[in-house]
């Protein structure tokens, strides 16, 4: 008997017309999905051999097609051909039968993704499952998982998963997990001592520092080379040999995986100029200073100019160095001056070079593969160190991993609308499903999820493969997203928002210089969850996120750039809120002006602008005249007494429309007056200390609040107690003195509307969309904790009534009910479960499947019709297919988008596809009706 193996015709093609061969390029080996597989089989003895048999086997258990194999006799070879339609396994075999005898040899064949881009909602897991696992995940909604540079990924390959891949350049982006890869370079072999060791090695970098800084004493540790030397990173992204080297392990990754089309490319996890956002002076090396100095020429234009603003004396250019930290609080305990100049300049320097490193890398890993998405993975705070301001770094990446630390999420959807992100969750809280609706409706195209085989984290037990309480909690939300509803949401854009609340990176600077100062030495102990656990400013604009979205309205923030750029002109803001700006250029000042002298309410809480955007103390608060105060002494944080309403004098305007009594609220500056002036009214005030200024500025207002609003976020879950109800009284004044309505009406039967939800709204054509969820006061550690939560008030099942400022015919899209034709309508609220409610232009009757199946190979052509529905209305139907033995098959199952009121799915059955009745589930993502449809399959 003869024997065969099988080789496919690449890298390069043989003709039986000329017997020549004519060889590929390189990249032409990759076999495509649309594309002939041609091959031949070749025999280890002379003749015409018996029936030769080619078999297609993929690594989803499918004998996918069958084929005959023709021989040539002149060749010796037979040759056969396969077509590679949809659906595609990316792991193939082919095997050979002679004469109906199986032969040992067989052939792989890999057939590469299709690059769709980030196209769908993506469920990923951080941790690395074995083969025999992948089935089960993808029961439970997941349908991604982590794929390490350097470790083998055939398991996944063989599951048909979506990947990403991690950790390309930890080395020279992330302190926090060098001392990982110095000692174990694969993850699996990690040890349990993984954190202590971790944290060894920043203590031991933070030791060193103290001592070197008590042996300098009272002299600066950057004045001398020798010691200065322990602020230099060991890998300073203005070296460009570090960044070289990082280029090189990037195009290496790049051109090992590009192949298997990775969803996206992570740089590094839990970056930073230091340890994340840990306060550190990195870095002072002749790289860095020599970089800097040439940006500050370009600042101050001239060395006066520079010395001008620092209060500093250098000659040369060759001689500047900024502040350390250490040096910025001696200077001020020695005069007392609120200069933080130097020191903050160095801070900008470093961010930049922290957005320009990762700008060089997106840029190098696009000219290797242009379709590669590039993220940054476990997004810190907006923080003072690290690097971590989002007006830079946003710029320079493709998508973002986060932990919603600080408003980032809020801050990435505002600057970089359509940039993919997606948060990463930890443990096993039960209120997970609802931070994950919570996440859609703020912009969130998939999950990560930590899942190192932990007791709270994993999705399977190993090896029983069952899963983990975890798992059977979150299966039904996770598989409802990826049913069509996360891309009926995402296909939509949020409603205009008339809110802007501001991102000022240097007041950044400012506030954790003016909240340390106490500190003194004892900066250098703190870590980088303290840059968001005590955090003053993070509190304050947290605060206002929540004030404005306990309203019922919608904001967005607004960067520093943004404004010096021209942002305010657009027209679109009716209201602008700066939460402690304290740090103000000339040019944003200026464009704040102009944006309420054209109409725009401003609205201030205490410090505004009373320094440069460099962090340097002015005379007097840039925008005073605009809100018609003068401020008094300056102070880090101060505060004072008990404010009271009173009514203001007969026919002063403007009014707020206030109720007269005590607030639980107190003021910050204490010497805060009326510009006599001006003609600001004090609508309310701590004794002779204005609390609530309001002033007629051109044809907008300014207001400004002296008050202390930095715990609302707290305050909000004391329901009906004095500091919840002034606060929300002020905001709704506010809010009506700008005309700015709210997204949609929901009232409970008291007339109040319901404490902690929120509503987002989405256009789409001509339908809209409006998410209801609970916006919880959440924390999350920046290196993997579990979340916590504190909203125990709004934990209670509400009947309200509801008022949709849109007209047409109304669905509660998750329980697929259609609600009726008015826009008031009444419901239930529950707390674990989001609402998502779709205005139709017409009604949908009916959703209506029919199946055929059809030809050799056997074709399944399913068509949904949409009965009723409006042409050119979007619609995303879930199409589940199911085989005989009720068994789902997610290979054949599918999102399909329509605006034509048909949508159409088709897919190939293969040929060890069982023969029987399998039954068609789809459903309308927009309305949420449902229909099943059953199907005959000959063999």
């Amino acid at each position: 008997m003869q024997a065969a193996r099988i080789l496919l015709d690449r890298p390069f093609r043989y003709s039986t017309e000329d017997r020549d061969w004519e060889f590929y390029r390189e990249q032409d080996h990759l076999i495509h999905p649309g594309e002939e597989l041609v091959g031949h089989v070749e025999f280890d003895t002379p003749g015409k051999p018996p029936a030769v048999l080619v078999e297609w086997h993929d690594s989803l258990g499918r004998l996918v097609r069958t084929a005959p194999a023709k021989f040539d006799a002149a060749g010796g070879f037979a040759f056969f051909r396969f077509d590679l339609t949809e659906p595609l396994a990316i792991v193939n075999t082919l095997r050979v039968r002679l004469g109906g005898k199986l032969q040992r040899t067989e052939t792989e064949v890999i057939v590469c993704p299709v690059d769709r881009g980030w196209d769908t909602y993506h469920v990923f897991t951080w941790a690395v499952y074995p083969y025999g696992y992948y089935e089960q995940l993808r029961e439970l909604g997941v349908d991604g998982i982590i794929a390490y540079k350097d470790q083998p990924i055939d398991q996944i390959l063989a599951a048909n998963f979506a990947m990403y891949g991690e950790q390309v350049s930890p080395y020279e982006l992330a302190f926090y997990h060098r001392p990982y890869f110095l000692k174990y370079e694969v993850p699996e072999k990690m040890s349990r001592d993984y954190k202590a060791f971790y944290a060894q090695a920043w203590e031991a970098n933070r030791q060193r520092y103290i001592r070197v800084r008590a042996k300098c004493g009272d002299k600066s540790v950057a004045a001398d080379w020798t010691t200065q030397k322990i602020l230099w990173s060991d890998d300073c992204l203005n070296d460009p040999d570090v960044l070289n080297r990082a280029k090189r392990r990037l195009e290496r990754t790049i051109r090992k995986r590009r192949k298997f089309r990775p969803t996206y490319y992570t740089l590094a996890d839990e970056p930073g100029i230091t340890d994340q956002t840990a306060p550190f002076d990195f870095c002072f090396c002749p790289y860095c200073t020599s970089r800097m100095r040439d940006w500050l020429r370009g600042v101050y234009g001239t060395l006066a100019g520079l010395n001008a603003e620092w209060a500093t004396n250098f000659s040369r250019w060759r001689d500047v160095l900024p502040d350390t930290t250490d040096d910025a609080m001696r200077r001020y305990g020695k005069d007392g001056k609120f200069n933080f100049a130097s020191w903050a300049d160095h801070r900008t320097f470093m961010e930049i070079t922290f957005a320009r490193a990762h700008r060089e890398l997106t840029e190098h890993g696009r000219s290797i593969d242009p379709a590669a998405l590039f993220a940054l993975e476990g997004g810190q705070a907006p923080a003072a160190f690290g690097g971590w301001d989002y007006a830079r770094f946003l710029k320079s990446i493709d998508c973002i991993e986060m932990y919603n630390l600080g408003n980032s999420d809020e801050i990435i959807r505002s600057f970089a609308p359509d940039m993919p992100k997606l948060l990463c969750y930890f443990g096993d809280s039960k209120r997970q499903p609802r931070v994950m609706w919570y996440q859609l409706f703020h912009g969130d195209r998939g999950q990560m999820h930590w899942d190192w085989n932990e007791p709270k984290g994993r999705f399977l037990d190993r090896p029983t493969r069952k899963p983990t309480r975890r798992a059977k909690m979150l299966q039904p939300t996770l598989r409802e997203l990826t049913a069509g509803v996360a891309e009926q949401v995402l296909a939509a854009r949020r409603l205009p928002e008339a809110i802007g609340i501001h991102y000022s990176h240097p007041s950044i600077h400012a506030h954790w210089m003016l909240e340390n100062l106490p500190r003194g030495e004892d900066w250098v102990n703190l870590d980088s969850e303290d840059t968001y656990k005590h955090n003053r400013l993070l509190n304050v604009r947290g605060s206002w996120v929540r004030l404005v979205e306990d309203a019922h309205r919608q904001h967005k923030f607004v960067s520093y750039d943004q404004i010096e750029s021209g942002r305010l002109a657009a027209g679109d803001l009716k209201m602008l809120i700066l939460p402690q700006s304290v740090a103000l250029s000339d040019k944003e000042a200026l464009e704040i002006e102009n944006f309420v002298a054209r109409g725009g309410v401003l609205v201030a809480d205490s410090h505004c602008g009373r320094m440069d955007d460099h962090c340097k103390l002015l005379a007097r608060g840039r925008l005073d005249h605009v809100f018609g105060i003068k401020c008094g002494e300056f102070a880090a944080v101060a505060t004072g007494g008990q404010v009271r309403v009173t009514p203001p004098e007969e026919g002063a305007s403007p009014t707020l429309p206030l109720a007269k009594g005590a607030w639980k609220l107190r003021v910050i500056d204490k010497d805060l007056k009326l510009d006599p002036k001006s003609r600001a009214v004090a609508m309310a005030a701590c004794k002779e200390t204005p609390a609530v200024v309001i002033n007629r500025y051109g044809s907008g207002t300014a207001v400004y609040l002296n008050l202390d609003l930095a715990a609302y976020a707290t305050w909000r879950t004391e329901i009906g107690g004095p500091r919840e109800t002034q606060c929300r009284e002020l905001i709704e004044a506010l809010l009506d003195l700008a005309a700015v309505p709210p997204v949609a009406e929901v009232r409970t039967a008291e007339g109040e509307r319901p404490p902690g939800w929120e509503i987002t709204g989405f256009a789409d054509g001509r339908v809209r969309l409006f998410g209801l969820t609970v916006n919880e006061v959440r924390e999350q550690s920046g290196i993997g904790d579990d979340l916590a939560f504190n909203d125990q008030a709004f934990e209670q099942v509400m009947k309200v009534d509801v008022t949709l400022p849109a007209a047409g015919h109304v669905y509660d899209s998750r329980a697929g009910r259609y609600i009726g034709s008015k826009p008031t309508f009444s419901d239930r609220l529950y707390p674990m479960r989001a609402k998502l409610y779709a205005v139709l232009p017409k009604k949908v009757t009916s959703v209506t499947p029919v199946v055929k199946v059809s030809g050799n190979p056997r074709v399944a052509t399913c068509t949904v019709k949409l009965t009723g529905t409006a042409s050119g209305v979007r619609h995303v139907v879930r199409f589940d297919v199911y085989e005989p033995k009720g068994k789902w098959r997610p290979l054949y199952s599918a999102n399909v988008h329509t605006s034509s009121g048909t949508a159409s799915h088709e897919f190939v059955l293969a040929d060890s596809d069982a023969a029987g009745t399998w039954r068609l589930a789809v459903r309308d993502a927009l309305t949420g009706l449902s229909a099943e449809r059953t199907f005959r399959v000959k063999k």
